[in-house]
């Protein structure tokens, strides 16, 4: 695994956790819908997480692909 790919995983964790926190702070969806500044920070959580999925490498996705076939 490159350091590029930890270091970019490791932007999708935390992110995942900052959505967490979040949503936990809500409670419901009736205050997601009116709490726009969380909402925008949902948001911008899940598009750090998609721009990081797009710039793991190859091998570590080829690898995954792998591992998760012979499991299956």
């Amino acid at each position: 695994m490159k350091n590029k790919d930890l270091f970019r995983l490791g932007h999708i964790r935390n992110s995942i956790e900052k959505i967490e926190h979040i949503a936990r702070m809500l409670h419901t969806q009736d205050n997601f819908e009116t709490k726009w500044i969380e909402q925008d920070a949902i948001i911008r959580n899940l598009e750090i997480i998609g721009e990081a999925a797009i710039n793991i490498s190859d091998d570590l996705k080829q690898n995954f692909v792998e591992r998760n076939k012979r499991t299956a």
